[in-house]
């Protein structure tokens, strides 16, 4: 029998409810920029070469949707965030392209309790130890305080997501 293909939808999705379509576009620029890192290689990657993109990142933009009045925000923000991935080394451990295995917005598609399912994962490599990692950037904000309650909330609201991506793989 047929069997529709779906887009992983979680038991409990997670809610972004707080999100807006430029949070969303801004989120999207960074995922492009840090497959195409992936791909060429993290160390092809500086804060100049990055700061030499700023007019491809305002097209990207303006393509997604941004308007015009809030695209300077927008590009630094990116530009902001592309800086914090290259300057970090863990950021630069995940997007080594020497990993074994390694591939960045992998489709996936597999079947679970009987239905087809199509998730795009932002990033999996098998490490040294034959480890597999699945990795789900994140690129929301957290402006205030708790920073460590902020980031084991976000780990709780993400399990079922990541549990469903090792399933699948």
């Amino acid at each position: 029998p047929a069997v529709a293909v779906e887009t992983a939808m979680l038991h409990t999705p997670v809610v972004f409810d707080w999100v807006g379509s430029e949070s969303r576009w801004l989120g999207i620029v960074i995922h492009r920029f840090l497959a195409r890192m992936a791909l060429e290689g993290i160390d092809q990657w500086s804060a100049q070469r990055i700061e030499q993109h700023r007019g491809v990142v305002k097209n990207h933009l303006l393509d997604l949707g941004s308007p015009q009045n809030s695209i300077g925000e927008g590009v630094d923000w990116v530009v902001a965030g592309l800086n914090t991935v290259i300057a970090s080394a863990k950021g630069r451990w995940l997007l080594d392209p020497n990993h074994h295995g390694a591939c960045s917005e992998w489709g996936v598609t597999g079947v679970i309790d009987q239905r087809m399912i199509s998730v795009v994962i932002d990033r999996s490599f098998v490490d040294d130890e034959g480890n597999r990692w699945i990795v789900d950037f994140k690129t929301s904000r957290h402006e205030g305080g708790d920073r460590e309650g902020f980031l084991a909330n976000e780990e709780v609201r993400y399990r079922q997501q990541l549990d469903l991506y090792a399933r699948l793989i």
